[in-house]
């Protein structure tokens, strides 16, 4: 699984390495955020309450998986924040006291799309008939196409992914499920990533039974586990379960899922197997606290990077005392290393019924944090870096139809500070038909963030947008703008417009169109087009014993 990259800031030495780092902390903390938030609802046992509604946020989640497998971090960064969104909305509504527990640990172009959604009912004959077997079915076709002016030529890429989704519940005595998700990529033109021009991913497929006691459950196939600072994705099994007095226990093993090898190396640095697991007390609905630990076996030895084994031991809590307090947070420390490998705090406070209040505290410890992670550099890591991050942020909703909200977060790192402060505005108008919004920020970094040959890394980020949706067409505008305080090279700014125009032809069946317009210090002109064309479809069988 890719592990978010935002500590390695010095070696993010490009363009995107300027806009890229912090996108990358964008990236990083929405994925933070979606993980945090599905697991609070699962705690909480909202997943129970609307299942429909959870799998849906579940889907969307594993849609920014599969952008994040093939290296599109800006649909991924999307597809997480919509999690977070769908999450806060679900939360508000079903939860009354118990939000739930700590967040795990973790990880657009514009296409031409075709999606195709089933959700099939079929009376299961060996199963009652209040439990019939239903089948959810995604099909998602993207075809991008993409140039890129260099300068001294026109580059056109012409990816085309197929991503397929598949859940199956109510099997067998109505316990069982099956869950499946994977993604294809074909190159018909540029090699959009690395040297192939086809690749490919199984990001899950797995069997999950529920049992009736205990809320236990078991999984068996290529899964991701999320429990207290354990965050991976293994070919293997994983159950958990409830145990009296409020304890409550999780175990999973298996092989580690690899990626391709690195660059002049047989392997991709991962051990063979993984293991581990998580005990847990919960106090009524107030409190919760977990102890985790996983452990990798040994590690293949590398020619040309520094690696270790993936080993580690950490505790979690989330505390709830009152409806306006919620602090959670998780500490893990290295036992090859020895050390601390990550602190992550988070209080949330809501002092007025429409103010909700954030602040948050994390700190990482190169070596102990990062010494398994092989990908990003050839040098050894040194002991005594660390990175540090201190913020907040404040949202008010004014009434309905406006929420104003700003955030500021301090980076500290051995090579320099830097600080990223601003504020966003969301406008919903004619019962959420007419949607808008915008946001300034600015990031102000020391000259040791800056792009290999410039003098500095600091600009200011500018973005306004506009969405009109009604039963028989929606159309949107979106603009975007990054201004450099130095030139990079011997640009000043960055930007990108895209207008979207679309035809609802029925209430499942939609039409839609964009084109993307930009320029930045990479390319001279970047022109990017999608045709989308969307299908929802629903089937209930009847018959059958």
């Amino acid at each position: 699984m890719t592990k978010p990259s935002f500590r390695l800031l010095p070696a993010k030495i490009a363009f995107l390495g300027v806009m890229g780092v912090f996108c990358q902390i964008a990236y990083a903390d929405s994925r933070d955020d979606a993980v945090a938030m599905i697991e609070n609802l699962r705690q909480a046992g909202i997943h129970k309450k609307v299942p429909t509604e959870m799998e849906s946020i579940e889907a969307t989640f594993s849609k920014a998986e599969q952008y994040n497998q093939i290296k599109d971090s800006k649909n991924a960064t999307s597809n997480y924040q919509l999690v977070v969104q769908k999450a806060s909305i679900l939360k508000s509504k079903y939860q009354t006291k118990e939000p739930a527990v700590i967040p795990p640990q973790n990880t657009s172009p514009r296409a031409n799309a075709t999606t195709v959604k089933t959700d099939t009912q079929i009376p299961a004959k060996s199963v009652a008939a209040s439990s019939p077997i239903k089948i959810y079915a995604e099909s998602t076709t993207i075809l991008r196409m993409e140039q890129r002016d260099l300068g001294i030529e026109k580059q056109n890429y012409i990816p085309f992914i197929q991503m397929l989704g598949l859940d199956v519940d109510k099997l067998a005595d109505g316990n069982l499920s099956m869950h499946f998700n994977g993604w294809f990529r074909a190159d018909l033109a540029y090699k959009s990533y690395n040297d192939d021009k086809t690749g490919g991913s199984l990001t899950y497929g797995y069997l999950r039974y529920r049992f009736k006691e205990a809320n236990a459950d078991i999984r068996a196939g290529r899964l991701f586990v999320r429990e207290g600072i354990i965050n991976e994705q293994v070919d293997g099994i994983s159950a958990r379960t409830k145990l009296p007095y409020g304890f409550g226990v999780s175990a999973f093993g298996g092989a580690n899922v690899h990626n391709g090898n690195l660059y002049n190396e047989t392997s991709d640095g991962k051990g063979a197997s993984i293991f581990g697991g998580r005990v847990n007390y919960r106090y009524r609905g107030i409190f919760e606290a977990g102890v985790s630990a996983l452990h990798e076996s040994k590690a293949p030895v590398l020619v040309n990077y520094t690696n270790g084994n993936h080993r580690l031991v950490g505790m979690d809590l989330w505390y709830n005392p009152h409806k306006m307090i919620e602090i959670m947070g998780r500490s893990s420390y290295n036992s090859e290393v020895k050390k601390i490998a990550e602190h992550s705090y988070l209080l949330n406070l809501k002092p007025l019924e429409r103010l909700v209040v954030g602040v948050e505290f994390n700190e990482q410890h190169d070596q102990s944090y990062l010494y398994s992670w092989t990908m990003y550099s050839k040098a050894a890591l040194n002991p005594s870096d660390k990175s540090r991050s201190v913020g907040g942020n404040a949202s008010y909703d004014i009434n309905k139809s406006v929420n104003v909200s700003a955030d500021y977060k301090h980076y500290k790192r051995e090579l320099g500070n830097a600080d990223r402060y601003g504020f966003n505005t969301k406008l919903t108008f004619l019962d959420n038909m007419l949607r808008s919004g915008g946001g300034y920020h600015y990031l102000r970094a020391g000259d040791g963030f800056a792009i290999t040959g410039t003098n500095g890394a600091s600009y200011h980020e500018l973005r306004a947008y506009t969405m009109y949706d009604t039963k028989t067409y929606f159309a949107a505008l979106d603009l975007m703008g990054y201004f450099f305080k130095e030139k990079i090279y011997n640009k000043s700014s960055a930007w990108e417009m895209v207008v979207s125009l679309g035809y609802h032809f029925r209430q499942n069946l939609s039409l839609s169109g964009d084109v993307s317009y930009g320029r930045n210090p990479q390319f001279t002109e970047e022109i990017k087009g999608l045709l989308k064309l969307t299908y929802n479809t629903n089937f209930d069988f009847k018959g059958g014993k």
